[in-house]
């Protein structure tokens, strides 16, 4: 299964503009040295034009900013992705987050994460637009009494985790970037680059309403359509991002999920199945291999076809929120007792007889 990469600006200058760029501008191959001066010289350039006076385009120089920051922190952590794969990714973009609160969820938001939807079946689409792929980030800008230069360091402080987990738990909301698959060319010294001209989503977690729900957001964003970049897409695909986003970070924050898996190198991964070696994973992430298959196991072993997946409370005092399966028609039942199984929390029970016509 092929699924869509998340494509950095540093992937497309260095790919097309090649070593002889690198070499001149950074004056080193090395990857990671190379990445922290790209970010920064992006970064600091339109601070320095924001702070002039002398940007034209207000709203895209602060666009700009935010999405050198996140992709900054997403390269310094080797770039984490999830994979979502075909079976599991319409329940999880319909998932009700009617009843979560930001509160509850803080403490589960990954640092930075891609999100890689399977190619030719990628299902977040609507009025001619199809997501391919996600990066989404924290927003950490709570700190306050700080001058646009000192947030913006703080935050990508916090993105590389060089602040405490306390203190980056205590955010504001979220960046949500999304490829469209649209490109846009800019000219260079060294020629022009082609690159993919990004949708961005704000969405804030005010304030004035910790207790605040997940449908509270959407509607907050719908109604500021200040707070979205790039090409426009409709209330449908903007829900179906963000509940896909949440899903996937509360499987990942399950240690005891059964719908998640690490990725290890093609080699080792028949050994890591039989063993679960962790010493495959860090093999892996030796060679910046960080990422985490979704509902790959549901596209050969016992699943639900067409399930549903619910948010449940559970733990002590029924705080801790899950994502579970909660109806749906089982499939390759016989396979059942080969594999473990059993979720924790509320849920429905599955009526045998459905899915046998």
């Amino acid at each position: 299964m092929e699924f869509h990469r998340w494509p950095t600006m540093f992937d497309c200058f260095s790919g097309q503009l090649g070593k002889r760029w690198l070499l001149s501008s950074f004056g080193t191959r090395d990857k990671q040295t190379c990445v922290k001066h790209f970010y920064s010289a992006i970064i600091g350039r339109t601070m320095a034009e924001l702070l002039s006076g002398k940007a034209t385009n207000r709203e895209r120089h602060h666009c700009t900013i935010a999405e050198g920051m996140s992709e900054a922190g997403f390269m310094l952590r080797k770039q984490p992705f999830y994979n979502v794969w075909p079976a599991i990714l319409p329940a999880l973009a319909r998932i009700d987050l009617s009843r979560l609160k930001w509160r509850d969820f803080r403490p589960m938001m990954p640092d930075a994460i891609s999100i890689r939807l399977p190619v030719g079946r990628e299902y977040i689409k609507d009025q001619g637009t199809t997501v391919r792929s996600m990066l989404v980030t924290p927003i950490h800008l709570s700190a306050r009494g700080m001058n646009s230069e000192e947030r913006v360091k703080h935050q990508l402080a916090c993105m590389m985790g060089k602040v405490p987990r306390a203190v980056r738990e205590n955010c504001m909301g979220m960046y949500m970037f999304l490829d469209v698959g649209e490109t846009c060319t800019v000219q260079t010294g060294f020629g022009p680059v082609t690159g993919p001209m990004r949708t961005f989503q704000i969405i804030p977690f005010p304030d004035e309403t910790p207790d605040g729900v997940f449908a509270d957001l959407l509607g907050n964003a719908e109604d500021t359509p200040e707070l979205q970049k790039g090409k426009i897409i409709s209330s449908k695909l903007l829900r179906e991002c963000l509940a896909l986003y949440v899903a996937l970070s509360l499987i990942a924050a399950d240690r005891d999920s059964e719908l998640i898996e690490r990725i290890v190198l093609t080699k080792d991964r028949d050994e890591y199945l039989k063993t679960r070696n962790s010493d495959l994973v860090k093999k892996a992430e030796s060679k910046n291999v960080v990422g985490w298959e979704i509902g790959r196991g549901m596209e050969t072993t016992p699943h639900f076809r067409r399930p549903h997946f619910g948010i449940r409370w559970t733990g002590t005092g029924r705080t801790v929120p899950r994502v579970v399966p909660v109806k749906g028609s089982l499939v390759n039942r016989k396979k059942l007792k080969e594999v473990p199984h059993g979720y924790a929390g509320e849920e429905e029970s599955v009526d045998p007889k459905e899915g046998e016509a």
